[in-house]
């Protein structure tokens, strides 16, 4: 075989610009030929590779090797050889009838192309933002599991959780902030599982872990793990962000055999933990049953406000230096036919899910409003709090609706304090502020309830220009501790430099009073102060009761 010295110049600048190696090897395997744009990929200059052996290039990649072989032997080969960093697809043809060249070949650097392909298939299972396996992997490894676990007699977990409260960081601090917090909370997960075990997320602020092998107990163990783990606040952007899971779990073979089903009780579970405030539920037939129960307790809940089912107790505030009483809160009770006398935990986060919070709201208003006339017209002259869902206050009518309430009850809107949670200010601040505004306008107080519990802006605070805040009671009952003295001593600190009263919830004993007096604070409520009780108890209690402690 011979190549015309022209042609032969034309084709080596063609191919000097391509990601390939023309070559040619002599009986023995040693090149004999070799040009191409990828020879700086084996460490070669042009020239450099001929008279070397093939044997010697491709010694790294045994398939190189081997088909070298195959192709002096006669046979045609395709095979794939990685050559230092670089990966080639190579065609090898066996010539006959010349003395100098024994096998042709090609050999093309698909290293790029490789890249790509396994960039994409990693995208395709993996969550681009943290990095994790996504749900498609998560199936992949769940199926393992289960698969494992009924071979081998053993059990197998999986955890599902979200995060309490992850839209108020995106509200307040940004997405950008919110992802920051997401990486991390993926970093200190992946940190406390086994290299067998599974972290994934799922979306939005929900992840999951596959527990291979795990029962029970090893599985309540990695919940705990967990929630410990997110316990330390996360630094994002200068801010400490404090979130912590509710998780679900579920097992096998327990609670089923396949991803769908056991995702679907995990996610029961979940739904059950945050509702009940626990943080972590393991699955129960009952929770499935729930599904149906909380559709026929809304049901219930429907009739129940049309029958007048719902009744209120009160619960006074007392100033603390003079055992005034400043207001009095209306608690919403339902006394369900069947299931007897129902607390507030159990049917308002129905009502918000079942489109009847509106309703609720206006009955509790009308209510409170009326019992607040009857009992200032018998010498009580304290004012009633009423508390508001986020549902309510994103209610651009609501201003409308408590003004027209309180003309239909004889009641002065000055009576009326309105309580929001942090978490219900924050879930649309521009909103919010308007509908404080226009509430204020009308005359009506507005507390911020359960102080410390969410993610409140200082700015929107100040713009609110709220009359009172109630520090949460998780905080009060651990006085007079160090940790919770600081905190409520920060509250109280906050109350006044925005010109609000500091109110302590939950006090329960003398010692709670008395830490709460020393820290500036100026009322409580609490079983200390009184317990909840219906608006004919009041004006005996108030007779009877030494409120000022």
């Amino acid at each position: 075989m011979s190549v015309q010295p022209a042609r032969f110049e034309w084709l080596r600048e063609v191919v000097a610009n391509l990601p390939v190696v023309l070559f040619a090897i002599d009986s023995e395997g040693t090149f004999v030929l070799a040009e191409g744009g990828a020879l700086q990929h084996l460490g070669f200059a042009p020239g450099q590779i001929v008279g070397r052996s093939a044997f010697e290039v491709y010694g790294d990649a045994p398939d190189g090797t081997a088909g070298v072989t195959r192709a002096l032997e006669g046979e045609s080969v395709r095979m794939t050889a990685d050559v230092g960093d670089s990966t080639f697809d190579v065609q090898l043809v066996p010539v006959s009838g010349d003395e100098r060249f024994a096998v042709l070949g090609l050999s093309i650097d698909v290293s790029e192309h490789r890249r790509v392909r396994e960039e994409l298939e990693h995208l395709a299972l993996h969550d681009p933002l943290t990095g994790l396996p996504n749900r498609a992997l998560l199936l992949d490894r769940l199926g393992q599991a289960i698969r494992n676990a009924r071979r081998e007699e053993a059990g197998a977990a999986l955890l599902l959780m979200d995060l309490d409260r992850f839209k108020e960081v995106n509200d307040r601090f940004g997405h950008p902030a919110g992802d920051e917090l997401l990486r991390q909370v993926a970093a200190r997960l992946q940190a406390n599982v086994r290299d067998v075990d599974t972290v994934a997320r799922l979306g939005g602020d929900e992840f999951a872990i596959v527990l291979p092998g795990a029962a029970l107990v090893a599985a309540g163990r990695v919940a705990r793990a967990v929630r410990r783990a997110l316990e330390t606040p996360f630094a994002t952007n200068g801010e400490l962000l404090d979130v912590q899971p509710s998780v679900g779990v579920a097992l096998v073979p327990e609670h089923g055999v396949d991803p769908d089903t056991l995702l679907r009780r995990a996610d029961i579970a979940m739904y059950v933990a945050k509702r009940s405030g626990s943080g972590t539920t393991i699955f129960s037939s009952e929770h499935e049953l729930g599904g149906a129960s909380r559709l026929s307790l809304l049901a219930d809940l429907r009739a129940g406000l049309e029958r007048d089912e719902l009744v209120l107790d009160y619960q006074p505030e007392v100033e603390l230096a003079t055992g005034r009483v400043a207001h009095i809160e209306a608690l919403v009770r339902w006394r369900h036919p069947t299931r007897g006398l129902l607390s507030p935990e159990q049917f308002i986060p129905l009502a918000e899910e079942g489109g009847l919070i509106r309703r609720l709201t206006t009955w509790v208003l009308r209510h409170a409003l009326a019992d607040c006339r009857a009992w200032r017209a018998s010498g009580l002259s304290s004012g009633v709090s009423v508390n508001l869902s986020m549902r309510d206050l994103l209610d651009s009518r609501l201003p409308q609706r408590v003004s027209s309430l309180a003309g239909a009850a004889r009641a002065d809107v000055r009576w009326l304090s309105l309580e929001l949670t942090e978490s219900a200010l924050m879930s649309d601040p521009p909103r919010a502020v308007d509908v404080v505004a226009r509430l204020r306008r009308l005359g009506a107080r507005v507390a911020i309830d359960d102080f410390g519990t969410g993610y409140s802006s200082l700015a929107y605070l100040h713009r609110l220009a709220v009359d009172e805040v109630k520090i949460d009671r998780s905080f009060v009952r651990e006085l007079p501790g160090s940790n919770a003295r600081a905190v409520v001593r920060a509250g109280v600190d906050l109350a006044h430099s925005l010109g609000c009263v500091a109110v302590g919830e939950g006090v329960e004993g003398r010692r709670g009073w008395e830490a709460l007096a020393a820290l500036g604070c100026d009322a409580a409520q609490g079983w200390y102060v009184a317990r909840p009780m219906p608006a004919s108890a009041l004006l005996a209690w108030r007779a009877e009761s030494a409120v000022s402690k």
